[in-house]
């Protein structure tokens, strides 16, 4: 459902929906000091650039064992987050979420967990957790169970909201899925808002075991209270992207019943803007394959879906509260629609791209955001053939970086 494009030789990867970096144990030549749950000072590369007294998270400093032992003893949930210094999705969380004080404050009710992921004998807690990818934050209760994944593009105030809901003695969301799937079961709102802001990217089967991704999706979709636009926005985008791929060859085709249901649902997201704002990522890096495998060329349901793609492009845009980074990562939804309507990029949005890069590099200080936006910069100067301006942008990069990478 999530896309990443690995990125030339220095392996950066665009992110999509999921915005998240493939685990690997190979990804740092010269991996930090074994440890596996630090204090917030294990990032001296930014130790210069954060001051001392402001708030941060108190990370666990001790080994993930000894972590959930305390919070059984204790009667606390679990948040562990797997990232990595050198990741730019991590550095997203780090310039903004983990900054926030309400989300600060309400990691104290947790024991808060910290795993480099390029730490040896941090790899075997990946494959014991199911990590996939960087950055991964997952909440286990007191018992050690895992209750959710937490996925990145969400409005930030919904991360503390989901941290509340995981301290209510929630069912993990593998139970909840079998049993609404299986036993009938009628979720109650915090239980569909677990699962509407549950990372299914990152979830491979551990929640939806091997149940068909539509039909799980659709069946969620349709729970949804009347008037409540955020958890129907997350549930609609989470059923569009199951067609963000074409059918392979040996599956059937999509019927024309499905292609006429799926692009009404798409237009009634793009065309309303509270359904579009429920996910960062969804408009700009999904929308256009999804009209590409659901409508034909030339028709007039490619046509419609592609104005109202055109309308919710144009307001994003327009939104004034966005960041340099997300600013920048629209332009992926300008290259779909201009793929869509001309069928090939127009040396002027190649020019607006290269601007953009260099203006969002000027107007930023933020170590954490500079290494979002050259990520974010680098993919898109690839993606439309200006590979040397990528590679000038990244040497002018280094000049002033904490991390190489």
């Amino acid at each position: 459902m999530n896309k990443s494009v690995l990125l030339g030789g220095v392996a950066a990867i665009v992110l999509a929906a999921g915005a998240y970096y493939f685990a690997t144990s190979g990804t740092n030549e010269s991996p930090a000091p074994e440890t596996t749950a630090m204090s917030e000072t294990h990032d001296a590369g930014h130790a210069a650039t954060t001051e001392a007294e402001a708030p941060h998270i108190n990370w666990y400093d001790g080994s993930v064992d000894e972590a959930f032992a305390l919070a059984k003893a204790e009667s606390k949930p679990v948040i562990l987050y797997w990232g990595a210094v050198w990741c730019p999705p991590c550095a997203q969380l780090k310039a903004t979420i983990f900054k926030r004080r309400d989300f600060i404050e309400k990691t104290e009710l947790f024991v808060p967990v910290y795993l480099d992921g390029d730490t040896d004998r941090a790899q075997s807690y990946g494959e014991k957790f199911s990590v996939r990818g960087y950055p991964t934050l997952i909440i286990f209760n007191p018992e050690g169970e895992e209750v959710t994944r937490i996925p990145g593009g969400m409005n930030l105030e919904r991360y503390v909201d989901i941290l509340d809901i995981a301290l209510n003695d929630i069912r993990p969301a593998k139970e909840l899925v079998a049993a609404i799937m299986d036993e009938g079961y009628e979720p109650n709102e915090q239980e569909l808002s677990l699962l509407a802001h549950y990372s299914w990217g990152q979830d491979a089967g551990l929640a939806m075991g091997e149940r068909n991704e539509v039909e799980v999706f659709d069946k969620l979709s349709s729970l949804v209270p009347e008037g409540n636009a955020d958890m129907k926005g997350r549930f609609e985008a989470d059923y569009l992207s199951t067609f963000e791929n074409a059918p392979a060859e040996d599956e059937d085709p999509l019927s024309a019943d499905t292609k006429d249901a799926v692009t009404a649902r798409l237009i009634a997201l793009l065309d309303d803007p509270a359904l579009s704002a429920t996910n960062a990522y969804f408009v700009p890096y999904s929308a256009a394959d999804i009209i590409t495998n659901v409508t034909d060329e030339g028709s007039e349901a490619r046509t419609s879906a592609t104005e109202a793609y055109a309308k919710r492009m144009t307001a994003l845009q327009a939104d004034p509260g966005l960041t340099s980074a997300e600013r920048l990562r629209l332009f992926y939804g300008r290259l779909g629609l201009e793929k869509l309507q001309a069928g090939e990029i127009s040396d002027g949005l190649k020019a607006e791209i290269l601007n953009a890069v260099n203006e969002a590099q000027a107007s930023t200080t933020d170590p954490y955001e500079r290494i979002v936006i050259a990520n974010a910069g680098f993919g898109l100067l690839l993606e439309t053939d200006q590979g040397d301006a990528a590679s000038e942008m990244l040497k002018k990069e280094l000049e002033t970086s904490d991390t190489g990478y």
